[in-house]
C-alpha cells in the first residue's frame, strides 16, 4: 500500500476537526456548486419523497445545505456531525432557515426508533471507519415506511482523462488506497440489506470535473504527480499537459454520486426482518438516459475496466419501490 501523506483530503475528512480548514470547507462548497453534484444531490432530494409533515435527518451533515433543501420540502429537518467546526459553521451558514444542527457520532445516533420518516447520508461513509454500524445506525431511526438514502462514490470507476499509461495506473491507484472505503458505493445494498429494510432502489451516475482547478482541489492530481516523479521521469510533462486539457477526471457516484461512479442506493424500511428486492427496469425508456450517459463517457474516456463497460451495455437503472407489497 502507497505511503498516504498527512495533507491527503481523504485522510483529512477522516477527522475533520484536525484538518486545515480551508481545504475541508472549498471541497464542500465545490460540490455544491459544481453541474454534476447538483444534478445528483437533487436526484437525490426527490428520492428522500419530502411532504410537508415529514421530518428528515442528514447524517454526516457538513455544512448543512442539503438540510437547508430538506426543510423547505419538510415540517422539520436537522443535521447531525462528530465534527464541531462543521456544526457551527452550518449553524452560521443557515441561521434563518428553521434548519437544527447538532454534534453527534453517526455511530450511535441520539434519536429513539423510528423517529425519522428520511434518513440520508451522503459522500460520508466512504470516510468511517465501521459504516454498516452508520448504516444499521440510520435503518433504526427510520420509521417503517420511511426512506433510507445513501449517496456514495465507486473509487473503483475513478478515471483521468487521455492515454493510459503506468503513471496515469498508478496516480488513480494511489489516489484511491487514501480511503477508507473505497468500495463502498459498490456495498451499499449488501449494508441496506443486512439492516432489514425493504423495497431498494439504485442508480448510478457518471460526475465529471470541468477544468483542472476543479479536479486538482477533489483529487489533488497535482500533489500525487509530484510525489511520484522520483519514480516516474515523464510525471511532471504529463501534469503540465493534463492541466492543459479540456474535462478532466471522472467517475461514478451510486446514489450512492460524484466524479467516479456515485451510487445512489434508496431503501424503503419495511420491516426489521424485511429483505432487498432489486426491481427490474420497466421498459427500454426508463434506462436510455442512464445507459447512453455512462456509454458516452465510457467511451470518451477510453474505458479499460470490462465490469463498466458491460454495467453501461446492461443500463444501469433505478425502478421504483413497489409500496404495496
Amino acid at each position: 500500500m502507497p505511503q498516504r501523506t498527512p495533507d491527503s483530503l481523504a485522510v483529512e475528512f477522516r477527522d475533520v476537526d484536525s484538518a486545515a480548514p480551508d481545504k475541508i470547507l472549498r471541497c464542500l462548497d465545490t460540490l455544491q456548486t459544481m453541474e454534476a453534484g447538483r444534478a445528483y444531490k437533487a436526484r437525490a432530494l426527490e428520492h428522500l419523497g419530502l411532504g410537508p409533515a415529514c421530518v428528515a435527518l442528514d447524517v454526516a451533515c457538513g455544512l448543512g445545505d442539503d438540510v437547508a433543501r430538506m426543510k423547505a420540502r419538510c415540517a422539520r429537518a436537522l443535521g447531525v456531525d462528530r465534527s464541531h467546526n462543521l456544526i457551527a459553521a452550518a449553524r452560521s451558514r443557515h441561521p434563518d432557515a428553521g434548519c437544527e444542527f447538532e454534534v453527534a457520532d453517526a455511530a450511535a445516533l441520539p434519536f429513539p426508533d423510528e423517529a425519522f420518516d428520511a434518513v440520508r447520508v451522503d459522500r460520508s461513509l466512504q470516510h468511517i471507519a465501521d459504516p454498516s454500524r452508520v448504516v444499521r445506525e440510520m435503518a433504526r431511526v427510520t420509521r417503517r415506511g420511511g426512506v433510507v438514502l445513501g449517496a456514495e462514490p465507486d473509487w473503483g470507476t475513478y478515471l483521468l482523462r487521455g492515454p493510459h499509461s503506468a503513471l496515469t495506473e498508478r496516480i488513480e491507484h494511489d489516489w484511491v488506497r487514501t480511503f477508507q472505503n473505497p468500495w463502498i458505493g459498490r456495498e451499499l445494498s449488501s449494508l441496506l440489506a443486512e439492516t432489514g429494510v425493504g423495497d431498494r432502489r439504485q442508480e448510478a451516475l457518471w460526475l465529471l470535473t470541468q477544468g483542472f482547478a476543479e479536479s486538482e482541489l477533489l483529487f489533488e492530481i497535482g500533489a500525487n504527480a509530484r510525489r511520484l516523479a522520483s519514480e516516474f521521469p515523464e510525471a511532471l510533462a504529463w501534469l503540465k499537459a493534463y492541466r492543459a486539457g479540456p474535462k478532466i477526471p471522472g467517475s461514478f457516484v451510486i446514489f450512492s454520486f460524484l466524479p467516479q461512479m456515485i451510487w445512489l442506493d434508496t431503501a424503503l424500511r419495511r420491516a426489521h426482518n424485511g429483505i432487498f428486492h432489486l426491481r427490474p427496469i420497466a421498459n427500454e425508456a426508463d434506462k436510455s438516459p442512464i445507459r447512453e450517459t455512462i456509454h458516452e463517457r465510457a467511451e470518451g474516456q477510453g474505458l479499460r475496466r470490462g465490469w463498466l463497460a458491460r454495467r453501461a451495455k446492461r443500463g444501469w437503472a433505478a425502478a421504483a419501490p413497489a409500496r404495496g407489497e
